[in-house]
């Protein structure tokens, strides 16, 4: 975290929802596959990790989570591929939208809306805490419609990242629901601490 310092306090925060409104190539991604990793392996949870669509989910598992699991012989220990009894390969283990955790499954998903409001993709996964990434770009019906995933959990933990579009819409409509704290940076040459806008640019 060295040269993403403003991540240092996102990554100490536990709390149960949290939404990161913020500009592009920040270093948002990889937080919420570390901290959807380390709910499987540390906190016991399900994590259902949500991309606007489908090719999203297969770029970012494979660019992004595949080698994260090659360079790390902790998480190549923890990432199964599964037996059966038998020896033989569990289905579903180690696939572009299924990740084996020990005993629990990452899922990810994309966060197409049927024209009947049903999600299929969906459907299946009971989750207890989930991811979205790039809020702004998914159908706003996606949203809860993944909530609902949450409904058996005793975590019920949600993870929500987005650059904004508009204001008072998506991401930055869910923030004001937060006690939105900013990342402020000081001035060398006065000592003035102060959010960093567009208009410092």
């Amino acid at each position: 975290l060295a040269r993403h310092p403003f991540l240092v306090d996102l990554y100490r925060d536990t709390h149960p929802r949290i939404v990161v409104y913020k500009a592009g190539q920040m270093g948002a991604s990889e937080y919420l596959i570390s901290d959807a990793l380390h709910a499987a392996d540390q906190r016991q949870g399900t994590p259902l990790y949500i991309f606007p669509t489908d090719t999203h989910v297969s770029d970012f598992s494979t660019g992004r989570i595949g080698p994260a699991i090659e360079a790390s012989p902790y998480l190549q220990s923890i990432i199964e591929e599964g037996k059966s009894p038998a020896g033989q390969k569990r289905r579903g283990s180690d696939r572009v939208t299924l990740k084996r955790i020990r005993d629990r499954f990452l899922y990810l998903r994309g966060a197409q809306v049927r024209i009947d409001g049903r999600a299929p993709q969906l459907k299946s996964v009971d989750a207890d805490v989930l991811y979205l990434d790039e809020v702004d770009e998914m159908p706003t019906r996606a949203i809860p419609l993944a909530r609902e995933r949450l409904g058996h959990s005793q975590l019920a933990q949600e993870r929500a990242v987005s650059t904004p579009t508009y204001a008072g819409m998506g991401i930055h409509a869910m923030w004001l629901e937060t006690d939105q704290r900013v990342w402020m940076v000081r001035c060398d040459a006065c000592g003035y601490w102060q959010e960093l806008t567009i208009d410092h640019v």
